[in-house]
């Protein structure tokens, strides 16, 4: 069965929250990476890594709506004091309060 998965990640690199997807054609494959997705201030990016697998809108349109959640997506002012592991916590702060499934916030 060939499936799509979506893994949202804070790239300090970059300083953006990310979605990669991958692809995995039955359960006996490895997963292959197809493409990543961000927003940066001009809009929606999408890059497709592998143009062998196709790389449908509809696995775009969920990780832009998984990526939606992220209030620091675009990217945020690193204080030159912040551990790369506080970088990559604020990249993955939810709008619920909530980063990597714990609460940070009071609101």
């Amino acid at each position: 069965m060939n499936q799509y998965s979506i893994s949202i990640l804070g790239n300090i690199q970059m300083n953006r929250t990310e979605a990669e997807i991958t692809f995995k054609q039955d359960s006996s494959a490895s997963e292959v990476f197809v493409g990543i997705v961000f927003e940066s201030e001009t809009g929606w990016i999408v890059e497709h890594k592998d143009q062998q697998i196709p790389l449908p809108e509809t696995e775009v349109e969920k990780a832009k709506s998984r990526l939606s959640e992220y209030v620091n997506r675009k990217g945020i002012e690193v204080s030159p004091e912040l551990s790369a592991a506080g970088h990559s916590l604020l990249l993955m702060l939810k709008t619920d309060g909530t980063a990597m499934g714990q609460k940070l916030t009071n609101e």
